[in-house]
């Protein structure tokens, strides 16, 4: 370096200015709505997962396998005491809905939690095989979990879940390097056949079918497509700022008297994220999370990805307050993978 000359290089990291983004926009979102009508709920459904990816996208390989196991822990303890819940207090495994809607009253307050609990327990299992190398070794528990997930989905009748959990198989099942994977459903026959009867049993005696065939008379779509109208509706009447980074922290209700509608859920994610953060705030935090996984190779993400993406179309996955943790513990996955790619450890 010459003599009387300082060269300063900066590299600025857009993670750095995706977060940095983030948190002057929720400043200014909390800045301009009265203290008294911050619908904090909401706020912590959409802010607290957030941040924790935002968080997740800067621990390396090592602090996010750490941070997977400790979520997946949690999950495992949070679904087995949800079982013993239910023996103690309700003297069997299920509680049953008006609607003969089959639910763990911890994972939820409705059957659609229930269904969620028990996807992402598969699917945390096994891309904890994976990163572990004992995908071979723990085919039988991989194979119990997956009619388990049948099973449950039956009993909770959630279409949404039962789309996303085929989804999410069928990609996996498809996809390079997972020839294992593949093979496993023609692991021990015996065994299959067995769980088969089971699963059998279970869909006569909730007459899974018949119940099924009335809620496919109804659309997916059935109630969801009014409710975005009416958003479409809302958003007409925003100024050109407030569409791109949002208008406030109050709780935002859609209302149509006419139609019977009065509600805060829209079901579907994009809008949920847009009507607090804004058109241009849903995009960027899309975009840091899909940045960061981009080198990563796509037959362990996508079937993910994919499935979350879809199941955002149709509900808003952010639950509260019972299973704020389960979207994270899924969205690290393709993080881990990624720099399990980029910076191999043992």
């Amino acid at each position: 370096m010459r003599k009387g000359k300082i060269v300063l290089s900066i590299k600025i990291s857009p993670k750095f200015f995706f977060l940095f983004f983030f948190l002057v926009l929720n400043i200014c979102l909390f800045y301009k709505t009265p203290i008294d009508k911050i619908d904090f709920r909401e706020l912590f459904k959409l802010l607290f997962p957030t941040l924790s990816i935002f968080f997740a996208l800067f621990l390396n390989y090592q602090q996010l396998k750490f941070l997977f196991k400790i979520l997946f822990v949690v999950l495992l303890t949070h679904i087995a005491l949800s079982f013993l819940f239910e023996f103690i207090f309700n003297a069997s495994i299920f509680s049953k809905s008006s609607d003969n809607r089959y639910y763990l009253t911890l994972l939820g307050r409705s059957a659609g939690e229930t269904a969620l609990a028990f996807y992402v327990l598969y699917v945390s299992t096994f891309y904890f095989m994976i990163f572990n190398n004992s995908l071979e070794k723990n085919k039988n528990t991989l194979l119990f979990l997956f009619f388990m997930v049948i099973n449950v989905c039956i009993l909770t009748q959630s279409r949404t879940w039962i789309l996303v959990f085929a989804i999410f198989f069928s990609l996996v099942s498809i996809m390079g390097n997972l020839n294992n994977y593949k093979k496993f459903i023609l692991y021990k026959s015996k065994i299959i056949i067995l769980y088969s009867i089971v699963t059998t049993i279970n869909i006569v005696y909730t007459g899974y079918f018949n119940i099924l065939s009335q809620r496919m008379s109804h659309s997916l779509l059935s109630g969801r497509v009014e409710i975005w109208q009416e958003y479409q509706k809302s958003v007409g009447k925003l100024s050109p700022v407030e569409f791109l980074v949002g208008k406030s922290l109050e709780r935002k209700t859609l209302k149509n008297e006419d139609k019977g509608i009065e509600t805060s859920d829209t079901h579907n994610m994009f809008i949920d994220i847009s009507q607090t953060y804004g058109i241009l705030g849903c995009i960027l935090l899309i975009f840091s999370y899909l940045i960061s996984i981009f080198k990563s190779q796509p037959n362990l993400s996508l079937p993910i990805i994919i499935a979350f993406c879809i199941t955002g179309f149709v509900m808003s996955p952010f639950k509260v307050p019972y299973l704020f943790y389960t979207n994270i513990l899924l969205l690290i996955i393709p993080l881990l993978y990624h720099r399990r790619v980029s910076h191999p450890h043992p």
